[in-house]
């Protein structure tokens, strides 16, 4: 069964009803695709800028995680606009009770009050900035020492700032997975970028998760404008992962292979009515990769095909979008923030 005529989003999303996987996978898959959209489908369409950075937020934890972090963040504001970077690092109150970790390389012996404590951390803090950051010209540069609860107090310069990109690193030996990482990018209502410590600085080739919804065009539109600003484009894809239903059951007149060529047609059809509906003027920069899945979560075959199309960022939606929703993170994007050790992580809000 293949689609007859043009999909007509716009007119799907006025009925207020999502396109049936039936006219997009096959008439045998059971389950719907959320490809809603405003009544008028060019008037989703919006302007696409180079991307940039006004306002950017940095943690900063002060071990080996910190280094890899501010060489992405050097190769990146190099590549784009950066107009300012704070840095902050949060130490919590335990730790004025506490003896510092000892992977914190601050010579604890030479301070003999917090004071003085603060003000090595503070001496650290800006010889890595420094090292890395030192020389970016028009990017206005501040760091700051805070104590008390870490997510809190980097959730409160967030809002105070009124960032538009929030950047952490993830600990790829440490056996919390990124547990801060992860409910920092929840509740953080800016974009968030999360840098892995085997992070490469280097974008060749930039995928994007679909599943088109909402949240998946706002993703293409940030993958795009980030697209537009590095001086040599990256390739671009578009990747969606589905899912075959189990026809062991049924009894089919036809090979199973059959069937999937047809539901794989289907998909490709709607794949290109989506791109072009909504990207018309970039389709020709958008490859469109398809991934099979026989297991629940999308996010383990998301990271297999990075690996396979030889990725090195990826540029995922959140969940919601309204003031409640932002508190809200999808568990495909978080699966994917738990398992992912190579790939810096682009969250668009």
């Amino acid at each position: 069964m293949k689609i007859s005529g043009p999909i007509d989003f716009g007119q799907m999303y006025e009925q207020g009803a999502p396109i049936l996987l039936g006219r997009v996978y096959g008439w045998f898959h059971q389950k719907n695709i959320a490809m809603k959209t405003q009544s008028n489908a060019q008037a989703e369409q919006v302007h696409i800028a180079p991307f940039s950075i006004r306002q950017g937020l940095v943690g900063l934890s002060l071990d080996q995680t910190d280094e890899k972090t501010l060489e992405y963040l050097s190769f990146l504001t190099g590549k784009i606009s950066a107009e300012a970077l704070y840095f902050l690092h949060v130490v919590p109150d335990s730790w004025v009770r506490n003896p510092f970790p000892e992977e914190i390389e601050i010579d604890t012996s030479l301070a003999q009050s917090e004071w003085q404590l603060s003000d090595s951390i503070i001496g650290a803090m800006k010889a890595q900035i420094d090292k890395w950051l030192g020389q970016k010209q028009g990017c206005n540069i501040e760091f700051d020492l805070r104590h008390g609860d870490p997510l809190e107090e980097f959730l409160h310069q967030a809002q105070e700032l009124n960032v538009d990109l929030a950047v952490v690193g993830k600990d790829t030996r440490s056996g919390d997975h990124g547990i801060i990482g992860r409910k920092l990018v929840r509740k953080v209502q800016a974009n968030a970028l999360v840098i892995p410590d085997r992070a490469k600085p280097g974008i060749h080739r930039i995928v994007v998760p679909v599943d088109f919804s909402q949240n998946s065009k706002r993703a293409m539109e940030a993958a795009l404008s980030l697209w537009l600003a590095l001086d040599q484009e990256p390739e671009l894809i578009a990747l969606h992962v589905y899912e075959l239903p189990s026809l062991s059951s049924y009894r089919l007149s036809r090979p199973f292979e059959h069937l999937k060529k047809i539901v794989e047609g289907n998909i490709r059809d709607g794949f290109e009515a989506w791109t072009r509906t909504f990207f018309p003027e970039h389709t020709h920069a958008i490859r469109r990769e398809l991934h099979g899945r026989d297991m629940p979560s999308p996010a383990p075959y998301i990271l297999e095909a990075a690996d396979e199309l030889a990725a090195d960022f990826i540029v995922m939606g959140a969940k919601g979008h309204s003031k409640v929703e932002l508190l809200l993170m999808g568990s495909v994007t978080e699966k994917l923030l738990t398992i992912n050790d190579n790939y810096p992580v682009l969250v668009v809000k």
